[in-house]
């Protein structure tokens, strides 16, 4: 899910159809981030204001308070930015299956690792409001709590993800504010509540998709001609930008086969910057071309992480829980967990292999399967990628 091969990347441009006149070249560079390197900003989608004082700070002529003092905080009725939602004891029935219809959490699209559905019951527990914020990751360090390898992370947006961290680190962050990574029932029950729904948002798939069949016909149809252009491909995409990644995606949904075909057929020979401003001059007339005739989709890819999350009813008001980073939780990851999970609190044990569960797909998703509320996925703990971030829980109120 989250490593892509360079037509991979290709191909995660042609699922985000509109994610590049949404932002241009700001859109991250997916790819496992250098311990020592500046991390890539994710999705130019701030996640509240982070930093901003409580209610009254500011006027008292106080010092301001730090990251972690604002964080440190039981959400008022509507969020104000990064905070702790209460989230009550219940029960629900976790994961889903594609075998009956007439059966519970029933998801034509699930995988065998997502079930079988079982029934487990939590305790009440506190989790951000938002994913975790670059501000508290500097917060964690300025304290002592966290190493300064971890500046890194450090950019003008505090209110950005921290992404590009490792399990490790996010761990570290979140006991710094008297937290964990959530397990991945947590997260699960967090996403949808008790009720059942597909993704956090409700029970249909995201624009601009109106189906499951043409949710999946449209992502295959894309890969498929991506992966006709082969080699011309590979040579071209170290030389795009992000922003330029983007548009030939957009383009891609505009090609005939035919035209396809041609632009793939001038690509040989072609030093590799030379075949990406080839690619790039055709994808730029025949998005001319659709633009003409209004054949250009309406929604974007931030309508669905900031608006439809935050402005619909999403469960317990939280913002960010699928398609901008992907988010560490504490468990082990076992395909086989749900078939003898616990009941009660259920934690997946650390695999043998060290990959930790992700959950909620990111803004690479090749399309909207990944960010369903019981889509699995897993990396070894210790990569840090640009498209992978987290949020904290507490199991006491702050």
């Amino acid at each position: 899910m989250m490593s892509l091969s360079l037509p991979g990347r290709l191909r995660m441009a042609a699922a985000l159809t509109l994610l590049a006149s949404c932002v241009g070249d700001t859109s991250p560079e997916v790819g496992v981030v250098p311990a020592a390197a500046p991390v890539v900003d994710a999705l130019p989608i701030a996640l509240g204001d982070g930093v901003a004082a409580p209610t009254g700070a500011g006027s008292t002529g106080a010092a301001t308070p730090t990251p972690r003092d604002n964080v440190l905080r039981v959400c008022p009725p509507v969020a104000d930015g990064t905070c702790f939602v209460h989230v009550g004891a219940d029960t629900f029935i976790q994961g889903a299956q594609a075998r009956d219809s007439k059966a519970p959490n029933y998801d034509p699209r699930a995988s065998a690792e997502e079930g079988p559905p079982h029934r487990v019951q939590l305790p009440e527990f506190w989790i951000l409001s938002t994913e975790a914020t670059r501000g508290m990751v500097m917060a964690c360090v300025e304290d002592g709590a966290c190493p300064e390898s971890m500046r890194r992370v450090n950019k003008v947006a505090t209110n950005l993800p921290a992404n590009g961290l490792n399990w490790t680190e996010a761990s570290k962050v979140c006991a710094s504010v008297g937290g964990r990574l959530p397990t991945e029932a947590e997260w699960e029950y967090a996403a949808r509540g008790a009720g059942w729904q597909r993704w956090p948002w409700g029970d249909l798939p995201v624009c601009p998709f109106n189906s499951d069949a043409e949710l999946q016909s449209q992502s295959e149809s894309r890969a498929k001609r991506v992966g006709r252009c082969g080699e011309g491909v590979e040579r071209a995409a170290p030389t795009m930008t992000p922003g330029e990644y983007n548009l030939t995606g957009i383009a891609v949904d505009f090609w005939t086969d035919t035209e396809f075909d041609a632009v793939c057929a001038s690509l040989k020979g072609l030093p590799p910057r030379a075949a990406a401003d080839a690619i790039l001059s055709a994808a730029n007339e025949v998005l001319a071309r659709a633009s003409a005739k209004d054949l250009l989709p309406t929604c974007t890819i931030s309508e669905v992480t900031y608006s439809v999350e935050g402005k619909k009813s999403v469960p317990f008001g939280l913002t960010g829980m699928a398609a901008n980073v992907a988010e560490w939780t504490l468990d082990g990851f076992d395909k086989k967990f749900y078939a003898d999970a616990p009941a009660v609190s259920p934690v997946g044990k650390p695999s043998v292999d060290g990959r930790r569960v992700v959950r909620g797909g990111s803004f690479t998703a090749l399309d909207a399967s990944e960010w369903r509320t019981t889509a699995r996925a897993s990396l070894p703990e210790d990569v840090q990628l640009d498209d992978v971030g987290f949020r904290c829980v507490r199991e006491k109120a702050p």
